[in-house]
């Protein structure tokens, strides 16, 4: 979202980002781009999706706008309610395949329900996009409307600000002795279908004098945190897998270059 609200900011348009905040949540950084965050009682659930929406359906309501769009489908509903309302364009990002995420598929009321705001919604929109041509396809072919593609990667070297580690773990305090390490990263959600589980089991099986002394590093949070922590006390594994937490970009891109393999 950093990416493409940055880009659009660099075009020439004023651009809103409406997210939420957590108890953990870091202080935004300012950018070239307006960021407004949504404070929900509830966290996760039914309960949450009910609240953050109601909110974000307000939020949209009284402000200033000529384009609004709606990141996935937990966000389009009350964006495409306030665009009829206001007549105003609604364009769609699909970061992903929502309905069929598996902590979707594997529960079919929900998976319904997923899908029956999509087919309320989605074609409904002046445009969309998502980040790879195998998925344009398949959404095109779904929903009526055609996809295009707008790839999630990195910025160009360029384009990124020469930022230090200001709040990083002290896991990055030492780039230097890092590099002597054999760190396997993986960066992004901790939830399920990502394969996190067999990559902390995994680390049991690195036996070679390359990697014996490797080490897993898992930078994000998400609904296994927890239960990734547990196997990992189980497992006896805690001089072997490190927990991140949530990294700002400009320090996961350092973060990124230590990697002697990313997952």
């Amino acid at each position: 979202m950093q990416r493409i609200c940055q880009s659009l900011a660099e075009a020439g348009y004023q651009v809103v980002l409406i997210g939420r905040e957590l108890p953990h949540s870091k202080p935004l950084k300012a950018c070239n781009y307006k960021q407004k965050r949504l404070r929900c009682f509830f966290h996760t659930g039914k309960l949450f999706y009910a609240e953050y929406n109601i909110r974000l359906f307000f939020a949209l309501l009284f402000i200033k706008t000529t384009v609004l769009t709606a990141i996935d489908l937990d966000t389009i509903l009350p964006n495409f309610c306030v665009s009829i309302l206001r007549r105003k364009p609604l364009v769609y990002d699909a970061h992903e395949y929502f309905s069929e995420l598996p902590e979707v598929v594997t529960r079919p009321a929900v998976k319904w329900a997923w899908e029956w705001v999509a087919q309320r919604t989605i074609p409904h929109t002046t445009a969309a996009y998502t980040v790879g041509h195998a998925l344009s396809q398949i959404f095109t072919q779904r929903y009526g409307v055609p996809f295009r593609t707008v790839r999630n990667i990195a910025l160009s070297r360029s384009a990124l600000s020469n930022s230090v580690l200001s709040n990083s773990p002290n896991l990055l305090s030492n780039t230097r002795a890092n590099f002597d390490k054999k760190i396997l990263l993986y960066q992004g959600v901790l939830n399920l279908g990502r394969g996190l589980r067999e990559m902390i089991l995994a680390m049991h099986h690195l036996k070679n004098a390359e990697l014996e002394t490797a080490e897993l590093w898992l930078a994000g949070e998400g609904d296994l945190s927890e239960e990734l922590r547990e196997l990992v006390v189980k497992e006896k594994l805690s001089d072997k897998v490190k927990f991140l937490g949530y990294i700002l970009p400009d320090d996961l891109k350092k973060l990124s270059q230590q990697a002697f393999l990313g997952i």
